[in-house]
């Protein structure tokens, strides 16, 4: 039981771990423990059940959760009923089934057909019966663990001579209908001791799939009959195999010794009669893939046991054949959701389709994308042969792949180079990369960049991907153009890798790391030209790489990666923001520090830094050292240094999607410089930087004070219209900080009463309305305009008594 289900205590919760829940094992969990959690919340990642009294059960894929934390014996006795509940063999049969076509593709995608065909063989096998438990239980009734038969018989050819390989056979008299528990053992078994009849419950786990998965069976049922009987399959083909037929029903008796390959393909030409003469869609689809299943089991034995497998089948006949039981497990699987279950069915705990449309609506209507998975696969066998550094593969498991078709279209897309026995693919947007790509016969797309190509350039794993979804998404929407077809691929797509040549790559070279740091100048160059085309949209001003402008200002864009790097220029920053501000330079310098992570923040106690700077020489009355070890700190260093922040998730999701968040912190930086020119009297410069924050949609409340300061210390403009904007603005700036910055409300509030104190006594020279806002500003307490205010009143007062001594002097030298 352990090996199955482990438990412990976490975050206040009793949280019990196996491995990948079925859908069906959380039904079973939710129908064992609806009376003790009876609402519901089904979510995307879990599901929640609640108690009235406070309680929560949430089943994931893989954690059932108790919350809050069960006592030692109750766990024990959850324990016990969970596993009774997980530990189906139907759920274990299913799930190994799953487990197994996942493995199967992997190794068809390294090219190890052996071990990808009995892979598949057993992953249909296990879901058969799987299933065939599932059945017993669900509608007949029977305890799995109390079911009579051990597993479902392997889908030989001498069970489908024995039952079925006769000129009179009728489906619908074979077909499992009356079933109980007291005959069930005796209607699905053969010969063979506790196996059951596998060509018996194979129509049982088809049941209602005819319709949505004939389109996937038909092109391998086409691609086999031509491979097996050298002939296209018409509705002529009766008349090709009926002699076939009846000379292996006269002979099999006098020829055990046959060969079993002989025996296969016999009864697939009796199946293939039987669709030619099928009634309905279900017998036809029932043949079909007693064809499937005759035909993996014989591929398996060969694969195990014959030298020259490789020969009898193909890379095409095994993605055709995953396709097929790919989709068959899809499908039983929704159409369990749909047809649902006494009291709760699957189709309660999942998203539910627009209720215009049913399942079989949804599932019938064809994707314009093409259908990706990807696998993590050996190279060994994949790369033989292969001069590269970077590889990856993709198949078509498709039924609609055609070579010549796609070969043509390859000739025909923009940006592809025909190189005889491959093609070279260049990406020229958002960086220009150049790999090679190659198409075989068989649906199979090689992928790969060269030695020679890596030294000149950086190409990541990410880029590869990359590169071939847009080549592949370019090249087939011109193929539905030029073939006017309606056409959408199926891949299943290896990870890529660097081959043994990359990791013995010589890194050190000079001409390598050269060619590397040449690639990331391309790179950051990239992320700055996205950044400044898309604020210059966003905002409707000027850019042109690497800056942008406003007004007569050009500000420029510095990508660095990590506080350190943009410690090492921040002398620099400083004296380009100071020139700047002081209207010595038109030039500002925005620096954009990526994050590894969301807590990252500068090092004052970075001593590398300081250690590269001993190194120099430099003058201990440097820049850097001031700021460094000055009265300013590191932090305010950086802050007039015209910085804004992002971490990596935040700019990937940018350069993705239009993240708004580096939009916000641009206005921010925006706002910042103009309040930095209004304190230096340029207040034209300002304004045009403001303007450009107040269109922002998202417009941060600091900017409509920045606005109101603009107003109330500009001279230049008619003093009573200073002071009814510069409250407008202010006001509006107090009404909205609490949304953005509420932290800061009292400390906006104070500078309000600060501005407001200054412009009545310096420009209005009101003295009542000075100390009325002085005394309101006062009264807030020490926040961060507290000691401005009291330096100004100091001012005041200074100048107060300066003026009544100068008074005093002129009424005394006027005295008689």
């Amino acid at each position: 039981m352990n090996e199955v289900l482990t438990f412990r205590n976490e975050n206040g919760a009793t949280i019990f771990e196996t491995k990948n829940l079925s859908i069906y094992a959380k039904v079973r969990i939710i129908k064992e423990f609806n009376d003790e959690y009876p609402e519901q919340h089904i979510g995307m990642n879990a599901i929640k059940l609640i108690n009235p009294k406070k309680s929560v059960l949430e089943i994931s894929n893989n954690i059932i959760s108790f919350f809050p934390s069960l006592s030692p014996e109750i766990t024990e006795k959850h324990k016990k009923r969970i596993y009774k509940l997980i530990a189906q063999r139907s759920e274990i049969y299913i799930s190994n089934s799953r487990e197994k076509i996942e493995l199967s593709t992997s190794r068809l995608l390294g090219k190890d057909l052996r071990a990808s065909v009995s892979l598949l063989y057993y992953s249909l096998h296990n879901f058969t019966t799987g299933k065939m438990f599932q059945y017993l239980s669900e509608k007949i009734e029977v305890d799995e663990h109390a079911v009579y038969f051990n597993e479902v018989e392997h889908f030989t050819s001498e069970v489908f001579f024995n039952d079925i390989y006769r000129k009179h056979f009728n489906l619908s008299e074979f077909k499992v209908t009356d079933v109980n528990k007291e005959n069930y053992s005796n209607v699905l078994s053969t010969t063979k001791k506790k196996g059951a009849n596998p060509f018996k419950i194979l129509p049982i786990v088809l049941f209602d799939t005819s319709i949505t998965i004939a389109n996937y069976i038909n092109p391998y049922l086409y691609f086999l009959y031509k491979e097996l009987f050298g002939k296209e399959l018409t509705d002529d083909s009766i008349n090709n195999i009926d002699d076939f037929i009846e000379s292996a029903i006269k002979n099999r008796p006098r020829e055990k010794g046959a060969k079993q390959e002989a025996e296969v393909k016999a009864c697939i030409a009796f199946s293939y009669r039987s669709i030619l003469d099928a009634k309905t869609e279900e017998e036809s689809i029932i043949f079909s893939f007693f064809i499937i299943a005759l035909r993996l089991y014989w591929l398996r034995q060969t694969a195990d046991y014959d030298y020259d497998f490789e020969i009898k089948t193909s890379t095409r006949e095994v993605s055709l054949l995953l396709n097929v039981i790919q989709q068959l497990y899809k499908q039983c699987e929704l159409i369990s959701f749909s047809k649902g279950e006494e009291k709760l069915s699957v189709d309660d705990i999942k998203p539910k389709p627009p209720k215009s449309e049913s399942n079989k609506q949804v599932l019938d209507q064809p994707s314009k994308d093409i259908e990706k998975t990807y696998f993590d696969i050996d190279l060994k066998e994949a790369i033989h042969g292969l001069d590269c550094y970077l590889f990856m593969t993709a198949l078509h498991l498709d039924g609609q792949f055609s070579y010549e078709d796609i070969i043509f279209t390859m000739n025909f897309t923009p940006n592809i180079t025909n190189r005889l026995k491959y093609y070279i693919y260049e990406l020229l947007d958002p960086l220009p990369i150049a790999v090679n790509v190659h198409l075989d016969k068989e649906g199979r797309w090689t992928i790969w960049v060269n030695e020679n190509s890596a030294k000149h350039q950086i190409i990541t794993e990410n880029d590869l991907i990359d590169v071939f979804d847009h080549f592949s998404k370019s090249l087939f929407n011109n193929h539905r153009d030029f073939k006017n077809v309606d056409y959408t691929p199926k891949l299943c797509i290896s990870f890529p890798k660097y081959t043994n040549k990359a990791k013995t790559h010589d890194s050190l070279k000079i001409e390598t790391i050269s060619s590397m740091n040449n690639s990331i100048i391309d790179r950051n160059a990239w992320i700055i030209s996205t950044l400044l085309r898309d604020i210059a949209e966003k905002f409707e001003i000027e850019s042109d790489f690497p800056y942008l402008y406003v007004d007569k200002c050009k500000i420029f864009f510095r990508l660095n990666f990590g506080y350190d790097q943009l410690l090492i220029g921040l002398p620099l920053y400083n004296q380009i923001y100071t020139e700047s501000i002081k209207g010595n330079s038109n030039t500002f310098l925005l620096n954009l520090v990526i994050k590894e992570s969301k807590n990252d923040s500068p090092r004052t106690e970075n001593l590398e830094i300081m250690n590269i700077y001993k190194e120099l020489s430099l003058s201990e009355n440097s820049n850097f050292h001031n700021i460094i070890q000055g009265e300013f700190g590191i932090s305010k260093a950086i802050a007039n240094s015209g910085v804004i922040t992002a971490n990596m998730d935040s700019l990937n999701n940018y350069l993705l999607a239009n993240n708004e968040e580096l939009f916000y912190n641009f206005t921010q930086y925006l706002n910042q410089v103009s309040h930095e020119l209004i304190e230096n009297q340029s207040f034209r410069a300002s304004k045009h930087f403001l303007d450009v924050c107040l269109k922002y949609d998202k417009c941060d409340s600091f900017a409509y004070a920045t606005m109101g300061l603009w107003y109330f210390r500009n001279s230049c403009l008619d003093i009573e219209e200073c002071e009814k904007q510069g409250k407008y603005f202010y006001e509006l700036s107090i009404k909205n900080v609490i949304q953005d910055h509420p932290d800061d409300e009292h400390n906006l509030k104070q500078r309000y009463y600060y501005e407001l104190a200054r412009f009545y006594l310096q420009r209005k020279h009101d003295t009542d309305l000075y100390l009325n806002y002085y005394d309101m500003g006062s009264k807030m307490g020490k926040h961060y305009f507290y000691n401005h205010l009291q330096t100004l009143h100091q001012t005041f007062k200074e100048t107060s008594a300066t003026s009544q001594i100068s008074s005093r002097k002129i009424r005394t030298s006027k005295a008689p």
